[in-house]
């Protein structure tokens, strides 16, 4: 089975361009934005950290309108619920080494080296690739940092995510620790849950053909 894949940067990453507004709502309204430009009329959502908790935004909140959101695919997703102090404590300092990014090689290297769980996957090539997005985009990455994560919390949190999803967490994520996708076994009530070993905060690179396999078989069992 084919499927169209739409890859967008969000604004102020890749080639989009830097907005003035760097909040958590902002970048919700464009996303929602860009799927209504496009017409798409029903969509299964894929989102990484931050992509996965706008991910989930659009999923709760576009119930009533012409995108049918069929499924959810998130990995390591930012948490739109309640986290203890503790952890809440492990993520802030994740935030911390965000915020102490510079646009060179060793500081890129460094980031990256804690987001992978296996070295082996810290080629040249993604790190000359993550420093090229980053050049282009540093300004925008320091304002994301000053405006930070918070968002409008109270709908979404009311009841748990009914909307059918996959969720994918490396057990050695030293971004969003785990502890966070075994809390959110809460907060989803249609939810299948795949925790990935030796892997860290980006299991879409680390284990990229188990997870393609899983989500093939995701997007295809869904109403058309």
């Amino acid at each position: 089975m084919g499927f169209d894949v739409i890859a967008y940067d969000q604004p102020g990453f890749g080639y989009s361009s830097a907005p003035q507004d760097h909040g958590i709502e902002f970048r919700y309204a464009h996303a929602k934005a860009f799927l209504h430009m496009l017409g798409i009329a029903r969509a299964v959502l894929i989102g990484n950290s931050m992509g996965g908790l706008i991910s989930v935004l659009l999923s709760e909140r576009l119930r009533e309108s012409a995108i049918a959101i069929d499924g959810l695919v998130l990995a390591a997703q930012f948490p739109h619920f309640e986290i203890s102090d503790e952890t809440k404590a492990r993520m802030q300092q994740h935030m911390s080494r965000l915020a102490a990014l510079e646009p060179n090689l060793e500081s890129v290297r460094a980031l990256t080296s804690n987001t992978l769980a296996n070295h082996e996957n810290l080629t040249e090539e993604l790190l000359q690739l993550r420093l090229t997005m980053l050049a282009r985009t540093y300004e925008a990455h320091k304002a994301r940092g000053k405006a930070g994560a918070g968002f409008d919390s109270e709908a979404v949190r009311a009841k748990p995510v009914d909307t059918r999803t996959l969720i994918f967490w490396g057990i050695d994520d030293h971004s969003l620790p785990v502890e966070i996708g075994i809390e959110a076994m809460k907060h989803f009530s249609n939810a299948e849950f795949v925790f990935l070993p030796r892997c860290g905060h980006w299991p879409q690179t680390e284990h990229a053909a188990h997870m393609n396999r899983m989500i093939e078989e995701f997007a295809g069992d869904q109403p058309h």
